[in-house]
């Protein structure tokens, strides 16, 4: 399956706090969430899980807020604290008034981490369910990748067919659908696909070594050497590197 896993953003405003908060405590418990948001795109952890935990402090009640605890489960996910996170996301679902598929779809990402195939499928579908949610290719991408895992390989080609269809660029989705005819050993299409990776994310070495690699087998030789050396240039010390020299040494 793709090497990766979709989660949907933190929530920058905390819009569910309760009305009878004051407002100074309301600005401190929105200054920390925001630094928590910034924090998280950075890929800070720690300062992350910090800032959020400030915010829910900053004054009572904000520990019932969805949004809150939605963020707190982010960071944990971040912090690889599998048990915290789900805890925290399965709050956010109990007290949002409102379905909250961004919960749900980050929740089905943590279950799959875990190789909770069932349960990851159950929370995707749960938010492809809600109308209103608006990242849906998320949400289907992840129920794929659940179904790939429980063996329904049909039920996946034809979530990610639907999903690029959407959303064109969706580079993981392309990846899935070209490993899957890789496997059915349909080399043809599955090359026409790690095409469309490429032209997702052009600076990918793993499309492009997947692309060189399938045009090779397929018979053009310029343009699949074209790739593999561009890999070999662009990935000095890596495995990747390894490879397409391998590849290129059965060449005449």
């Amino acid at each position: 399956m793709s090497r990766y896993l979709v989660i949907a953003a933190a929530v920058l405003s905390l819009s569910t706090l309760p009305a009878c908060l004051t407002k100074k405590c309301i600005n401190q418990s929105e200054a920390n969430n925001k630094m928590g948001v910034a924090y998280l795109d950075e890929g800070d952890c720690v300062g992350a899980l910090t800032s959020f935990l400030a915010s829910m402090d900053a004054c009572p009640n904000v520990q019932r807020s969805p949004d809150a605890n939605h963020n707190l489960a982010l960071a944990y996910m971040c912090k690889k604290m599998p048990e915290e996170a789900e805890s925290y996301f399965l709050k956010a679902i109990e007290y949002s008034p409102d379905p909250f598929p961004q919960a749900h779809v980050n929740l089905s990402a943590l279950y799959l981490r875990q190789e909770r195939w069932q349960e990851a499928a159950e929370h995707a579908q749960a938010a492809l369910d809600i109308p209103v949610y608006r990242e849906s290719s998320k949400a289907m991408f992840n129920l794929a990748s659940a179904k790939l895992q429980l063996g329904d390989i049909d039920g996946a080609r034809i979530l990610l067919q639907d999903l690029v269809k959407i959303t064109p660029t969706f580079c993981g989705a392309w990846e899935a659908l070209a490993e899957l005819e890789d496997r059915a050993e349909n080399k043809p299409l599955a090359c026409e696909r790690w095409a469309k990776t490429v032209t997702c994310n052009e600076n990918d070495l793993y499309y492009r070594y997947q692309r060189g690699k399938c045009l090779l087998e397929g018979g053009d030789v310029d343009k699949g050497r074209g790739h593999l050396e561009y890999v070999i240039e662009n990935d000095p010390d890596g495995d990747l590197r390894v490879k397409a020299k391998d590849l290129l040494l059965t060449l005449p």
